[in-house]
């Protein structure tokens, strides 16, 4: 039979990527108090580009406003969220990356 829908969830970020053939995770969950990115969130988070985008949404609000350029004056990235532990894990396991530019991850 073919799978004719698929849904994924988060609980409390926590996530594992896998081998789209397979269906073999590439490793264990990795969850919210995970701290390998750490590095990653300090180095972003000092960036000039996230700084750019802070001020350029603090301008924006002070024209236009509107709460969502508020809300981005302040972004700021945390351990705890997906995004810096999976690009660590695109960073940290080789294979994943490859599988993931050939679609297969």
């Amino acid at each position: 039979d073919q799978i004719t829908c698929l849904g994924i969830t988060t609980m409390r970020a926590t996530f594992v990527t896998w081998d789209k053939e397979t269906g073999e995770p590439f490793h264990n969950l990795i969850t919210w108090q995970d701290l390998r990115a750490a590095d990653y969130v300090s180095i972003w988070n000092k960036s000039y580009t996230l700084r750019a985008l802070n001020i350029g949404a603090k301008i924006l609000h002070k024209l236009l406003r509107k709460k969502r350029h508020l809300a981005a004056s302040v972004l700021k990235f945390m351990s705890k969220q997906v995004t810096m532990r999976l690009l660590w894990v695109f960073d940290n396991i080789p294979q994943i990356r490859q599988r993931a530019l050939v679609g297969q991850a």
